[in-house]
């Protein structure tokens, strides 16, 4: 959208630039965010021997061009959008998606399984806390479940309230408490020291060394979700960054947005997918496919199909283990 966001397309370029490789054909289209205009450009594209369609709009925007692009065939990729609505996962479209979606998504999977319908959520109360807690309603109601009980806290409380008599007033059948903090660990604790034996559910912070060491026998059978494959990239993913912004602060000044960052994502997918041999569609869709969790500058990039990727884990004698779906 160049005309429509000057400022954030051409920070998206300047990312992308820095990290595509070279002796590609790059071809940079300026949408008119209308349906029939977006009819006539998917026609174009298709025409044109195009193996990567990459759609650098919000995903209510790029919800109008992803199912033209899947009934042309033409693999996608979404950098600015996290969600979109009209594309099945088994399409040609890849967004963004921050992991958190897909394990949301896993862990109502879970709790409606295995009847759990009333659920009582309590979060940190930093942005990414809101934002998860936001992602778990707007989901809630695919899975038949409601929230009866929701309660934020701050990320350096060392107190919590008496929640047992509120939790059985209410019905609560299962407590989710995202992980993000190590605080979130001490409420379960605190719960358990209560005497709710609620199940507990959370995200893949449950995972970490801080959830055995803070929560201890408190924290035994909470069930908690995580990807098994593709995070291994720790080490090279700070690299890249440290990399990418050196390289742009000699090139442009300042230092890469977001948007300049998810720009160098794409920018290295494509490197990753093109580098060294030309593909057709069918072939960038099946690279797409496998590589399925790739460790950005932006962030962990979750690329549908994501979600077999995703497991349950519990604690058995303070020790993470995979719980075998049922």
């Amino acid at each position: 959208p160049l005309s429509a966001f000057p400022s954030l397309s051409e920070e998206f370029l300047r990312g992308f630039r820095l990290a595509s490789p070279g002796g590609i054909e790059e071809k940079i289209w300026d949408v008119e965010l209308r349906k029939s205009k977006a009819v006539e450009l998917v026609r174009r594209i298709s025409g044109m021997a195009t193996s990567l369609v990459i759609v650098a709009l919000p995903s209510e925007q790029a919800d109008a061009v992803a199912p033209l692009l899947n009934l042309n065939l033409l693999p996608s990729l979404y950098p600015l959008s996290e969600d979109l609505s009209l594309v099945e996962a088994d399409g040609m479209a890849y967004p963004f998606v921050r992991r958190y979606y897909d394990e949301i998504d896993r862990l109502l999977e879970y709790a409606a399984r295995k009847g759990l319908v009333k659920l009582a959520l309590f979060y940190p109360d930093v942005p990414l806390g809101n934002s998860v807690k936001n992602v778990i309603y707007r989901k809630l109601s695919s899975y038949g479940l409601e929230v009866v009980l929701t309660g934020r806290f701050r990320a350096d409380t060392m107190a919590f309230r008496e929640l047992r008599p509120i939790l059985e007033e209410r019905g609560c059948q299962a407590v989710i408490i995202p992980g993000i903090t190590g605080n979130g660990m001490l409420l379960a604790a605190h719960l358990r020291y209560e005497g709710v034996e609620l199940p507990i559910l959370g995200l893949e912070g449950w995972g970490g060394d801080l959830a055995s060491r803070w929560g201890g026998r408190f924290i035994e059978n909470v069930v908690f979700v995580k990807p098994t494959a593709g995070l291994k990239g720790d080490v090279r993913r700070d690299t890249e960054k440290r990399d990418l912004m050196q390289r742009y602060q000699a090139r442009y000044g300042g230092s890469p947005s977001e948007v300049a960052q998810r720009g160098y994502d794409a920018g290295s997918i494509v490197k990753a997918l093109f580098t060294g041999r030309p593909l057709n569609p069918f072939q960038v869709k099946e690279a797409l496919d496998s590589m399925a969790i790739y460790p950005g500058v932006s962030g962990y990039i979750l690329l549908y199909p994501g979600k077999r990727f995703i497991k349950y884990y519990t604690y058995r004698n303070g020790r993470a283990v995979e719980l075998k779906e049922e």
